[in-house]
């Protein structure tokens, strides 16, 4: 069991502390703390002005709560938070997802990064993103994800209208499988708003060709950034035959897609760098728009960035433009 003095005593000796180590620039950052459920519903209780706090509790009990955590109301005067990281906190459980809802309504990102989340857990976490309307920027990585796990973050994706960002790992050695994956691609196919996907896995070809069927189906449509790898494949001749050749024709297809979160020359090769740039440089809508300005602008910023390949690519298709 942690002891309460000594916690209390390495990261809340003062509320100046606190706000000068806890919180920066809107961001509280109360990683690898040991709270669990009960520290959590009385931080964000006295977070958010619009929630009773236990101001009304008989005296008896109200001595107890604060003689525990008395530090939680030093951060009754933080309204002005944006951001909150909760990570590495893995005594939260699936109990603490039960106070996710009491965060102020200002708070558009959260970090709950290995938190001892079981399936219960996290099918209380995205219940409560299926309806979300503040939280923009969502990391919910994990050690190891099961199906029942990615079934949950699927319906999340499905529902969710207003989440721009996630982040999610697949930690484990045989990766997710196809039903995992079938969950979060039916999830992808119906949201219409995210930009960007941290997807971390062990390396997975199965897991790679389908993703990228579900984009050539129209799925993630929005996607910009579609972070996929974190390491190179041991077997580099398949990936290069069959994995390579797929994801060039979803970088054709998906003109929004500018970042696949990896050396894209190392382990993708010049070709998904060369459509990547593309992508990056919007240059084939600058071509269809047909519009000088719009052209010189972009072509001056690739030159500048030394883009050889994209400026070819925009004298060579836009011929006309320039009198010939």
């Amino acid at each position: 069991m942690v002891n309460l003095e000594r916690r209390r005593h390495i990261y809340f000796e003062s509320g100046r502390r606190l706000r000068e180590e806890k919180l920066r620039n809107g961001i509280l950052s109360l990683t690898s703390q040991g709270l669990n459920g009960d520290d959590l519903k009385q931080i964000l209780i006295n977070l958010n002005p619009h929630l009773p706090t236990n101001a009304d509790e008989p005296a008896g009990k109200r001595r107890r709560v604060e003689g525990k955590e008395g530090f939680i109301a030093r951060l009754s005067s933080c309204s002005h938070i944006v951001e909150v990281d909760l990570s590495y906190n893995q005594r939260l459980g699936a109990f603490g997802m039960d106070h996710i809802h009491l965060l102020p309504p200002q708070v558009h990102s959260l970090n709950l990064n290995n938190c001892g989340l079981s399936v219960d857990g996290f099918r209380k976490i995205c219940k409560l993103m299926e309806t979300n309307t503040t939280i923009t920027q969502f990391r919910l990585c994990d050690t190891y994800m099961n199906n029942d796990k990615a079934e949950c973050v699927g319906t999340m994706l499905a529902k969710n209208s207003t989440l721009k960002e996630l982040s999610i790992s697949i930690n484990c050695l045989m990766g997710l499988g196809k039903e995992g994956c079938k969950f979060l691609g039916d999830g992808l196919r119906q949201n219409k708003r995210l930009k960007r996907l941290g997807y971390f896995q062990k390396e997975d070809h199965e897991a790679l060709l389908y993703f990228a069927s579900v984009l050539m189906d129209g799925g993630g449509s929005e996607l910009q950034t579609f972070r996929i790898l974190t390491n190179s494949f041991s077997d580099a001749s398949a990936f290069e035959r069959v994995v390579i050749p797929k994801w060039t024709t979803v970088l054709q297809k998906c003109e929004n897609l500018v970042d696949l979160g990896v050396d894209h020359n190392g382990l993708w090769g010049k070709e998904i760098s060369f459509w990547l740039e593309l992508n990056s440089f919007q240059a084939r809508q600058v071509t269809r728009a047909g519009k000088s300005k719009e052209l010189a602008d972009t072509l001056e910023k690739a030159s500048r960035r030394k883009r050889v390949d994209v400026v070819y690519f925009l004298i060579q298709n836009n011929c006309r433009l320039f009198g010939s």
